[in-house]
């Protein structure tokens, strides 16, 4: 086994005797999380779980995916569903949108780790997440939920090299955030939109790898295509069908982005200090 490996098992090893939840999203970060939990669990059973939270931020086929790689490493996934829209920041969007979401979503998480007897719940916040603006890690702190990945420095390279060594399906994977991310502050959130977005990226999926970074933003009344920088070439040339397709959606004031894809894009006018939480 590598360095880094035995950094992580190590680190996750005195957790274990209480029993592990692993908030689950079947993403890049968590799915190591969760491999790592079952290579551990070969040489010293213990009790774990993992969980995935639904709503309308996420899509449909993002539970499929988590599921098949939950049986895959024979670890219990349990899926709750929960409404964010119901609580009034986040149906807002809110600046503060995520800081409220992840407190309501972790709480729940908390509630069926109690519900087990299990004492410790795990997220997949990696350290490169300590360096942007993410309002939900100052909910993860004041609920005392552990997060390894950041816990040992791990920053995405880092998680994505481990998982090429352990041969995971998710090693290539593009991130993949919750819908609300896609919608301006300030614009209300529905679950009709929500729908709409995630509807269509679909299509532009259906054109484009779903390996690449891809982004169905709304801003006022206009839609923006941001997508990663090697593939606007290719997105150039199928533009006419992709306005079309969208276009039968609702979008019909659409552009493509130049710049490309860009992380958080909304949130470029916020700046956070190394180890702030927002």
């Amino acid at each position: 086994m590598s360095e880094q490996l035995n950094k992580l098992m190590d680190h996750i090893l005195p957790h274990c005797q209480a029993g592990i939840v692993l908030g689950f999203s079947g993403g890049v970060d968590s799915s190591l999380l969760l491999a790592v939990l079952s290579l551990i669990r070969e040489k010293q059973p213990f009790p774990v779980a993992a969980v995935m939270m639904c709503s309308p931020f996420q899509k449909e086929q993002e539970w499929q995916e988590a599921e098949a790689l939950a049986n895959r490493y024979s670890i219990p996934l349990h899926r709750l569903e929960y409404d964010p829209l119901s609580i009034p920041e986040v149906r807002k969007n809110t600046r503060e949108r995520c800081y409220h979401c992840k407190k309501h979503f972790f709480s729940g998480i908390l509630d069926f780790a109690a519900g087990k007897s299990m004492k410790t719940v795990f997220d997949g916040t990696n350290a490169d997440d300590l360096n942007v603006y993410r309002p939900g890690l100052k909910a993860i702190r004041e609920l005392g939920i552990c997060s390894p990945l950041a816990e040992c420095g791990f920053s995405k390279k880092m998680i994505r090299d481990l998982s090429r060594e352990l041969h995971l399906s998710t090693a290539e994977k593009a991130a993949d955030p919750c819908l609300a991310t896609r919608f301006e502050y300030g614009k209300e959130l529905t679950v009709k939109e929500l729908a709409l977005v995630s509807e269509g990226e679909r299509v532009i999926h259906s054109l484009i790898p779903e390996a690449v970074e891809i982004r169905l933003r709304l801003e006022e009344n206009k839609a923006t295509i941001e997508i990663s920088s090697d593939w606007l070439p290719e997105l150039y040339k199928q533009e006419t069908t992709i306005r079309r397709e969208l276009g039968t959606l609702g979008f019909s004031d659409l552009e493509i982005d130049p710049r490309g894809y860009r992380s958080g894009s909304f949130d470029e006018n916020i700046t956070v200090k190394k180890g702030e939480v927002s």
